[in-house]
C-alpha cells in the first residue's frame, strides 16, 4: 500500500511538473492507471494542501489558449465545466481583459477578416457569395459565437469589401 502511494505520488508529480491539471484530469489519469480511488483523493487533497494542484492558474491558462484559437466566452465556460471546474463568464472576462484581449464581437469581426480575406465579392456570382457567407457563419457558430453576431459580423465585412 505505501509503495502503491509512492508510485501515484511520483506519477503525479511528473505531470504536474510539466503543466497544470484540473482535479478532474488528475482522477482521470490515475484511474487509467488503475489506482485506488480512496488512494487517489488522499494524495489529491494532499498535493491540494501543499500548493501544488492550482485549479485557477489551469483554468486561466486553458482560457487564454482557447481564446487565442478564436473560441468564445460560453464555449470555454462549457469546455472547462466539462472539465469540472467552474469559473464565471466574468472572471473569465476578466482574465482576458488582464491580457488586453477583444470582447466577443471584436472577436467576431477578427476572424472574419481572417476567413475572408483573399475573397473578392464584387466577382462572386450570389450563389457562391451565399456558399462563402454560409461557410464563415458555420466556421463562427462552431467556435462558439452567437449566430446573430456572426451574421451581423459577416454582413458587414461583405458591405465593406465590395
Amino acid at each position: 500500500m505505501e509503495e502503491t502511494l509512492q508510485k501515484l505520488k511520483n506519477y503525479f508529480l511528473f505531470l504536474l511538473s510539466k503543466q497544470d491539471y484540473s482535479i478532474f484530469k488528475l482522477q482521470q489519469k490515475a484511474q487509467q492507471k488503475q489506482y485506488p480511488s480512496e488512494l487517489i483523493q488522499q494524495v489529491i487533497q494532499e498535493f491540494l494542501d501543499k500548493g501544488y494542484i492550482r485549479e485557477t492558474i489551469y483554468a486561466k491558462s486553458k482560457t487564454l489558449a482557447w481564446y487565442k484559437k478564436g473560441i468564445s466566452v460560453s464555449m470555454i465556460q462549457r469546455k472547462l465545466s466539462m472539465e469540472k471546474v467552474f469559473i464565471s463568464a466574468e472572471e473569465i472576462k476578466n482574465w482576458l481583459c488582464e491580457n488586453q484581449c477583444q470582447d466577443d464581437a471584436e472577436m467576431t469581426q477578427t476572424l472574419v477578416a481572417k476567413k475572408m480575406k483573399n475573397i473578392d465579392f464584387s466577382s462572386l456570382s450570389t450563389e457562391e457569395r451565399l456558399k462563402i457567407k454560409d461557410k464563415a457563419l458555420r466556421y463562427l457558430v462552431s467556435k462558439g459565437h452567437s449566430f446573430d453576431v456572426a451574421k451581423d459580423a459577416i454582413k458587414q465585412y461583405i458591405q465593406s469589401n465590395l
